[in-house]
């Protein structure tokens, strides 16, 4: 019987095909591994900073992250860079503009004040606020005809400004401030601030030079050691 091996003979010695190609395929999952890896800080930075530039809240900007696929530990020749938010829909709204009106059969949208406590890393909603200071008086407002203020009654700490709830004070007290908790509008409108596929394209384009240049990088690094 006669074996028959893939193998080269170069500067006399045998190489073993297989093993060499699986060596150079290894490099190149490296190698394109680490450019995911790229993309995604670059793709996730470069949507940060177009936020931001935009004039809109650094925190909306942090809910832009970036991923990689597979996760790590395990390495494939089709890796994928994947960048997103966990805020879409706020993104997608100042991104297309338009107006915002109430849904669910409510005729205001109940737009948050500075004097809204924050629950669990977010503002309370309506009703949360009206379980803690109280029911809401709605009062027309002078300067914008057709829109209400949620007003609760409640103390206002001079040195911080927090505002304390007096509902649970067995004696309330005959003088206490008046605070503004939400905007009652029936619609509202938002300007286009954003351009999300621009920076998609400017991250497409640069992508096949990311690749290049993290597969450049590994194959040197394999020569050397």
């Amino acid at each position: 019987m006669v074996s028959l091996r893939a193998d080269a003979f170069f500067d006399g010695r045998y190489f073993n095909l297989k093993e060499f190609y699986e060596g150079k395929l290894a490099v190149a999952e490296t190698g394109l591994m680490k450019a995911a890896g790229i993309g995604a800080g670059v793709g996730r930075d470069r949507y940060r900073a177009h936020v931001q530039s935009s004039g809109l809240d650094p925190k909306l900007a942090k809910t832009v992250r970036g991923l990689v696929y597979p996760r790590p530990g395990v390495k494939t020749l089709s890796p994928a860079a994947f960048i997103y938010t966990k805020a879409p829909r706020i993104l997608a709204a100042f991104e297309s503009g338009g107006t915002i009106r109430p849904v669910k059969g409510s005729k205001f949208l109940w737009i948050p004040t500075e004097n809204v406590p924050r629950l669990g890393g977010r503002k309370m909603k309506p009703l949360e606020v009206e379980s803690r200071f109280g029911d809401f008086d709605l009062v027309p407002s002078l300067l914008r005809p057709g829109t209400f203020l949620a007003v609760v009654r409640a103390r206002r700490n001079a040195k911080s400004g927090r505002v304390r709830s007096i509902i649970k004070l067995k004696r309330q007290p005959k003088k206490a401030d008046r605070i503004v908790m939400f905007t009652l509008v029936k619609f509202t409108s938002l300007r286009k601030r954003l351009d999300i596929a621009g920076v998609e394209r400017g991250l497409e384009a640069e992508w096949p030079e990311i690749v290049a240049r993290s597969l450049a990088e590994a194959f040197t690094n394999e020569d050397r050691g």
